[in-house]
Parts: structure tokens; C-alpha cells; sequence
């Protein structure tokens, strides 16, 4: 638009060339160029399995951080009126839990979160972001949510890495992202959501606190992916979990509210771990009220959630 109002012929998504909404993909981009050009071009259609697979809604990888964040999350703000204005990482998964009201591009969750905040102070905004995208995006937002005092939690999603697209490490290793918000005169909790029930309490003050102005939450430990990757180069093997089926009531925590990837439902609504998915994070362990999620290795659970904090 802004090239043809300077006279500029163009050829583009306007005109139906490319799609409006989407994924640019290969293909659309391919297909796109061959019209513009006036050139005969076509691919062969991708071949059909001969099963359709089953519909699969977007899940977090057994044992990520993000997972126990937004448990604990959802229980320290159990009553209130929520909205929670997501981003763009890893933790856009949170959708999956009914923790991502509304996504829109790299860095809105605070620019819109304090819009909204400011529009309706009966509700509590959550924005939530990744530690690699704090620091690409979100600074200068800080300082506006330091200028404006608006009512808002922000909970910093730190995993040390650029998990979703390449592994970096993230700048929070030498720049902690709590530092930064206290610089700017924004109160700032630091929790490890390996830790479930201090996570919660942490949570719990930050809601409350969060009524009345700025709060932000580094919630940090590493991706467990990463961490897996230390662990095999060290020759470690982190514990697994089982259920315990004479102690598990069906109660679905497991299941429905920490949504691990790793634990199904099975026909009587018991639990069930995948050996094979779980990482041993042991956060389905620490949310099971009848103490019916267990390890054979008891002895290896602080070895491993050491290594994993270090990785």
C-alpha cells in the first residue's frame, strides 16, 4: 500500500497473489511468484497416509518448566476474573490449558495486557513472555508499564534458552530478568516451578499485589530438553514415574489441570505414565493429593533436579 500510493506497481497479497492470513509457506510462495511472472507452475499433490491420524491438541514437552508455571498460575488465581495476554514461545502451548486468551505477535502480551488492565480494572491480566523474548521485545514496554503503574502481573518464563526455535542461550544468564524489572522500580519474585508448592505461594502474593500496581515473576529453570542433553553427555538417566493404581482415585489433577503430555486417562479415569515420554520431573508427583505417583528411584530425584537447574 504504501509503495503504490508512491506510484509504485506492486503485485502482492492485495491483488490475491499471496494469502492474507497464514503460514507464507514454500508452496504459497512458489505458487504465488509463478502468477505474478505469468509462468506455468504446479506441484504434485502431497500423497494422503492411508489412516487419517488423530486429531492432537498442542502439549508441552514432558517435564517443562512452562507446565509447572502455569499450574501454579491457574491455582493462585482460582476465583478471580482472568485474562491472560500470551506471546509468541514455547509457552503459547498454554493455550492447551486455557491460559492464552489472546496472541497476536512477538512482545504483545504486555503491551496489550496493560491496555487491557487499564480499560477493566475488575479483571486480572496475566501477560506472560519468554525470557528470549523479554529482552528482544519487551523492554520498552517495561518502561511504560513503570510509568503507567498499571495493574498487571508479568510472569517472565525463563527457561535459559531460546528453546522454541534453535536452543540459544538467552541473555537472562547475565542479565536476570528480576534485575532488570527492579531497576525500573517494579517488584519482582524469582521461583522455580519444579518447586509446585512454593511456586503456588509465590503466585498467591503477586495476585494480590498485582491489584493494585506492576508485578513481575521470573519463573526460571532451564528447558528440559536441554537438560536431557547434559544429562546423556554425563552418562545420567533421570528417574521415572509410575502410578501407584490402588492409591490413584481418578481425581484427573494429573491429567486435566498439569496436563502432562507424559500421563493419560484410562478408561476407569486413572492415570497412567508413558516410561517412555516421562522426564522425571516429579511435578505430578508433588500435585497428587493421594500420594499415588511414585519413582523406583527415589535417591536420584535431587541429583536430577540439580543437574537439570545447572544445565
Amino acid at each position: 500500500m504504501q509503495l503504490r500510493s508512491m506510484g509504485v506497481r506492486t503485485k502482492g497479497k492485495i491483488d490475491g497473489y499471496f494469502p492474507k492470513a497464514g503460514e507464507l509457506t514454500l508452496r504459497a510462495v512458489e505458487a504465488g511468484i509463478a502468477r505474478v511472472l505469468g509462468i506455468s507452475f504446479s506441484l504434485p499433490d502431497p500423497p494422503k497416509p492411508p489412516l487419517e491420524p488423530p486429531a492432537r491438541p498442542p502439549y508441552f514437552c514432558p517435564g517443562c518448566p512452562h507446565m509447572g508455571t502455569f499450574y501454579a498460575l491457574k491455582i493462585a488465581a482460582a476465583g478471580q476474573k482472568v485474562v491472560w495476554s500470551g506471546d509468541i514461545g514455547c509457552y503459547t502451548l498454554g493455550v492447551n490449558t486455557g491460559q492464552q486468551d489472546l496472541v497476536t505477535h512477538m512482545g504483545s502480551s504486555l503491551g496489550l495486557g496493560m491496555g487491557i488492565a487499564e480499560a477493566d480494572k475488575g479483571k486480572l491480566v496475566v501477560a506472560t513472555i519468554g525470557d528470549s523474548t523479554f529482552y528482544h521485545s519487551a523492554l520498552p514496554q517495561l518502561v511504560d508499564l513503570s510509568a503507567s503503574r498499571a495493574p498487571l502481573l508479568l510472569v517472565v518464563m525463563d527457561n535459559n534458552y531460546t528453546a522454541m526455535t534453535g536452543g540459544q542461550p538467552s541473555p537472562s544468564r547475565d542479565v536476570p530478568a528480576e534485575r532488570v524489572a527492579e531497576a525500573f522500580g517494579i517488584r519482582a519474585y524469582v521461583t522455580d516451578p519444579a518447586d509446585v508448592e512454593k511456586s503456588v505461594e509465590v503466585f498467591k502474593r503477586a495476585v494480590a499485589e498485582a491489584k493494585s500496581g506492576p508485578v513481575v515473576v521470573v519463573s526460571k529453570r532451564p528447558c528440559t530438553l536441554e537438560a536431557l542433553r547434559v544429562a546423556r553427555r554425563s552418562g545420567f538417566k533421570p528417574p521415572r514415574y509410575y502410578v501407584d493404581p490402588s492409591a490413584c482415585r481418578a481425581c484427573g489433577i494429573c491429567y486435566n489441570l498439569l496436563k502432562c503430555y507424559a500421563i493419560s486417562r484410562l478408561p476407569d479415569g486413572k492415570a497412567w505414565i508413558d516410561p517412555g515420554l516421562c522426564n522425571g520431573c516429579s511435578m505430578c508427583a508433588q500435585v497428587c493429593p493421594y500420594d499415588a505417583i511414585k519413582t523406583n528411584e527415589p535417591g536420584k530425584v535431587k541429583e536430577w533436579l540439580e543437574l537439570w537447574s545447572r544445565a
